[in-house]
Formats: C-alpha cells, sequence, structure tokens
C-alpha cells in the first residue's frame, strides 16, 4: 500500500457501493489517496468493523458525515493512540465526493490514515 493513503473505504463486495465506486467513482476515491477493500460479506449482506483500528463514530448513512463535518473533522484530529481512526456508517448505497472530502481533509489534517468501512452496501 502507498505511503501517501489518508482513506481506506471497506465496503460490502458486490454491493450496491461497490459497483458504484467501480464504475462512477466520486473523484477522491479514484485518487491514490483512497484504496478501496472488498470486503466478503455474510450471507446477511454485511460485513463487521475491521478490528485494526478504533471505531470513533458510527452514522446510520453517508448523509451523517456532511451534516457532521464539525463532528468528524474534531474526533479525528483528537485521536490518539497508535490504531487508526475508524468511522462506520451503517448503510450506503452509494458515496459522495462531499461525504468523501470530509473525511479526506480530517485525515489530511491529522496526518493520519482513516478507515470508512461501510457495513451494508445494499443489494
Amino acid at each position: 500500500m502507498a505511503e501517501n493513503v489518508s482513506l481506506i473505504i471497506q465496503v460490502p463486495a458486490d454491493s450496491a457501493v461497490d459497483r458504484q465506486l467501480g464504475e462512477v467513482p466520486p473523484p477522491s476515491a479514484a485518487s491514490a489517496q483512497v484504496v478501496i477493500e472488498r470486503i466478503p460479506a455474510g450471507a446477511d449482506g454485511r460485513i463487521e468493523p475491521p478490528e485494526a483500528g478504533r471505531v470513533l463514530l458510527s452514522f446510520l448513512s453517508p448523509e451523517d458525515l456532511r451534516r457532521e463535518a464539525d463532528l468528524v473533522r474534531r474526533e479525528i484530529g483528537d485521536a490518539d493512540g497508535s490504531e487508526p481512526p475508524v468511522v462506520v456508517i451503517e448503510v450506503a448505497e452509494e458515496l459522495r465526493e462531499d461525504e468523501l472530502s470530509v473525511l479526506l481533509q480530517a485525515a489530511e489534517r491529522s496526518g493520519r490514515t482513516v478507515l470508512l468501512c461501510v457495513l451494508i452496501g445494499t443489494s
């Protein structure tokens, strides 16, 4: 993995959000700063948050990243320890540029790689 990765996005493989990121990704998702990990989902279509990392924030949908941008920046900026900060999204059909930019800005300010985990990517 490249040294300049700011954001790792984990999504259920073959989900709607996985297809969107592969077919029509937001500009930042197609950049070298972002890595997309496609994780095999369970029978319920769900993946689990990564074991490596500390869950700082959990939201129902990606729109909350935009609505709670100040909280996201503050929590990631204040995160300490050696584990990467993790932001969990319960359900997403797609990820938009304005939602991802909040995480990228927070990651760049903190100098840490942030993990975004989408638990359910809809069918």
